[in-house]
């Protein structure tokens, strides 16, 4: 296996996610890029509903983000809401645009036992990286394994950190 980039993102709290963030990040020339926890709170959130609200808007963002930057996006924490409406921090993974699956986050802080719920079992997920060889060209591809997953679930990126992300 070749060189494996990774981008990390940091801003400042105050900034927002902003134009110029978005072009900065899309410039990005790696295979993944790992957002923070909470990547998105700026100094507008002031309660856990703008917390829940702005996670929203920041998952979108990181949809859009994957047009243009090519890598797999590891989306720091947004408060999801699950189908039978419990609330958690996950981690949305992002792959060619797509959102390929959410981890949730198990080990909570004591404020977001107040509002969330910890997540369960492992998630694996396992995200190819390929690289095809044009003739004197090289172009990156990211090609999803479709393997056992979750119920619903297929295409993952493998942690084995047991303790959560």
């Amino acid at each position: 296996m070749g060189i494996v980039k990774v981008s990390i993102f940091q801003k400042a709290l105050h900034e927002g996610l902003n134009l110029a963030t978005y072009k900065k990040i899309a410039a990005l020339k790696s295979d993944f890029l790992l957002m923070p926890e909470y990547f998105f709170a700026d100094q507008s959130v002031k309660d856990h509903k703008g917390l829940a609200d702005k996670s929203v808007f920041a998952q979108d963002w990181l949809l859009k983000l994957n047009d243009s930057y090519r890598g797999i996006v590891l989306g720091g924490s947004v408060v999801r809401k699950a189908e039978d409406s419990a609330r958690f921090a996950s981690v949305p993974v992002i792959s060619e645009g797509n959102l390929v699956d959410h981890y949730n986050k198990r080990d909570l802080s004591t404020d977001e036992k107040q509002i969330l719920q910890p997540g369960s079992g492992h998630g694996i997920f396992i995200l190819r990286l390929s690289v095809r060889r044009a003739p004197g060209r090289r172009k990156r591809q990211h090609r999803a394994h479709h393997g056992a997953g979750r119920a619903g679930h297929q295409n993952h990126l493998h942690h084995g950190y047991p303790g959560g992300l």
